[in-house]
């Protein structure tokens, strides 16, 4: 049965029973500078997660980086250990299924940039990585994590060999399902080890066009996802969409994976593209042939969002009201 409904002048067809109860749907949450993972704040915005109709959440621990090819990756604490389990016990009690997703920060760059000039420098990096990442590991297995992530974006490593041991190496210690996230359609393409782990997951940040209007981006949308049915019918795995977001501001189809908070004042807000998007990219991705969607992304802090807010939170925005339509059917404006 279709219905359709009106919030703000977009228009969402809301699909009854469109999100099947195995699919991983839920965000990425990540932890506020003013509210920690283990605050009772968290555990009240987690429980507005789940309101909204998420049963998955993935936790996202920052490794860093100083430049793309340096072999140095090494932990952070803008998410402690603590507050990290704190959030991980505070989402399993709520009945979540729980995600680890270490990803690293590269100073003035990202981590699909991060490229060795040579085969002794690509193993140093791999060993340093390998270091940081069995350290969450650990996390993952005495905190009994779900699923964990063991690597986000790393376009440049597609072909390395050093993935095999390292898998293996995982599988020793961690007795959950592991996946890796590439980026974007090319990203999954790329990557040579998807035997080797239980689920094909990927970002997914394409350029929807100059125009932001329904039909033309509806129509990059749906040329995406032709190409991730075909992925998943060649690999004969479900793919999982790890993150999927856009910022709410003017423009932000063009570029959906571009955000310099150092440029946030320069940005137009624009709620209702933010929503507008989401709400195409979740009736595209409908069907038994994808695992779910993690959206991009969620904060700690539950009053985190608004109208002031020009980035990817959907607190508080037109984007979690099409989220909660989409979920679970509540329709109500905001």
């Amino acid at each position: 049965m279709k219905k359709y409904i009106t919030c703000g002048g977009i228009a969402v067809l809301l699909l009854v029973g469109c999100a099947a109860p195995t699919k991983m749907i839920g965000a990425n949450y990540l932890q506020n500078h003013q509210v920690a993972m283990n605050s009772i704040q968290s555990r009240i915005s987690l429980l507005h997660l789940k309101d909204i109709g998420a049963n998955t959440v993935a936790f996202v621990p920052f490794l860093q980086q100083d430049a793309p090819d340096s072999i140095d990756v090494h932990l952070t604490d803008k998410v402690t250990d603590d507050q990290l389990r704190a959030g991980i016990r505070d989402a399993k009690a709520l009945g979540f299924r729980v995600v680890l997703k270490p990803q690293i920060i590269v100073t003035g760059s990202w981590a699909g940039m991060i490229k060795m000039t040579d085969d002794y420098s690509w193993l140093q990096w791999f060993n340093n990585y390998a270091i940081a990442i069995e350290h969450y590991i650990n996390i993952a297995s005495e905190e009994k994590v779900d699923i964990f992530v063991i690597g986000t974006e790393l376009n440049q490593t597609a072909h390395l060999t050093s993935w095999q041991p390292l898998i293996a190496r995982i599988r020793q210690h961690f007795g959950g399902k592991l996946t890796y996230a590439a980026h974007n359609v090319d990203g999954v393409r790329q990557f040579n080890h998807w035997q080797l782990l239980d689920i094909i997951s990927l970002t997914l940040y394409p350029s929807l066009g100059e125009v932001p209007e329904r039909d033309a981006m509806s129509s990059h949308i749906r040329r995406v996802v032709g190409e991730l049915r075909a992925i998943s019918r060649k690999y004969k795995k479900p793919l999982w969409i790890i993150e999927l977001g856009i910022p709410s501001r003017h423009g932000a189809q063009l570029h959906p994976w571009e955000w310099h908070e150092s440029d946030i004042h320069s940005y137009t807000h624009d709620e209702a593209l933010q929503a507008l998007v989401l709400d195409l990219w979740l009736d595209a991705l409908r069907g038994k042939w994808n695992h779910g969607v993690m959206l991009w992304c969620w904060s700690s802090n539950p009053n985190g969002g608004g109208s002031k807010d020009n980035g990817f939170i959907l607190q508080n925005k037109r984007a979690e009201w099409v989220v909660a339509c989409r979920w679970i059917g509540h329709c109500e404006p905001p």
